[in-house]
């Protein structure tokens, strides 16, 4: 097991033990080695990363870390209940940039003190089960830039009042495989370079949808596993920056249209299972696509 006296080490900056086979002390159901670390007021790096915890819990003693917290990565950890209050709460002064809690079996929302994490530069918190609506007050964080919600329980609309909340800086988001539902709005992702937007069960024409997305500088896209119905919009072919596109696995109809042809930086192009009909165009990247991208 992962020893409490590590909290010992009072002048302990950096704590990697990931990928390990470690557990929680058997005798408490929170992670106590946590508390214990409360000690080491250095500590600016924690990973415990892929280590079989016990199913244990993050105690409210986590608020007690180092205020020179810089990166805490608890990813694969078979973390259960709820994500404390007390995560946030590194006062006076909250240095916290990484965030990782992903690939765990947490519960509940995220936590509001989350907003006191003003220096957050990613934060991750994919494959677990939050059930919350969309955090658009993260969008009061300035330095945000990779925000990961994927395959969680989270649902509703993503509408934001953008005066308040701007995500000023994001540059990646993962929403995939959650309950949200209707439109994106356009100003959300007017910063975004990295795109990867599987909305779940948003009940939205092909054509709506896109029509949005053809000011970003978009570098990845990808919209499959849904049930988007229409057609491919030509305009789709103005994301000049484009790399990745995958629309594989929707009801989409119509034709491919040619001026997609234009996306002379694409290398990766998924239209497969869906009822297009007609030709696939030809020219350019498209002549380098197998048959296997549009069956």
């Amino acid at each position: 097991s992962i020893p409490i006296t590590l909290g010992n080490l009072r002048y302990l900056k950096a704590l990697d033990i990931s990928n390990n086979d470690l557990s929680s002390t058997p005798s408490s159901s929170e992670s106590s080695f946590l508390s214990a670390l409360a000690n080491c007021s250095d500590l600016a790096f924690l990973s415990f990363a892929r280590n079989p915890l016990i199913s244990g819990y993050l105690p409210t003693s986590i608020g007690n870390l180092s205020v020179s917290l810089l990166y805490f990565d608890a990813s694969s950890c078979s973390i259960s209940g709820r994500i404390p209050g007390e995560i946030g709460n590194w006062n006076p002064i909250n240095k916290l940039r990484y965030l990782a809690l992903n690939e765990n079996q947490l519960e509940g929302v995220l936590p509001l003190s989350l907003i006191n994490c003003s220096e957050l530069v990613l934060l991750d918190v994919a494959n677990n089960n939050l059930s919350d609506t969309f955090p658009h007050w993260l969008g009061m964080l300035p330095k945000l830039q990779a925000l990961i919600l994927r395959s969680n329980k989270f649902h509703g609309s993503i509408q934001v009042s953008l005066t308040t909340f701007s995500f000023s800086r994001l540059q990646m988001v993962d929403l995939s495989h959650n309950d949200f539902t209707g439109l994106l709005p356009t100003e959300f992702f007017q910063n975004l370079k990295a795109l990867k937007e599987e909305i779940c069960r948003t009940m939205a024409s092909m054509e709506k949808f896109l029509r949005q997305l053809e000011s970003l500088d978009c570098f990845m896209h990808s919209i499959s596993l849904n049930s988007l119905t229409g057609t491919i919009p030509p305009s789709f072919g103005n994301l000049a920056a484009l790399e990745s596109l995958d629309l594989s696995f929707n009801k989409l109809s119509g034709r491919i249209p040619s001026q997609l042809t234009n996306l002379t930086f694409l290398e990766v192009l998924r239209f497969s299972n869906n009822n297009l009909v007609g030709p696939i165009p030809s020219g350019k990247q498209f002549d380098t696509f197998e048959d296997d991208s549009y069956l």
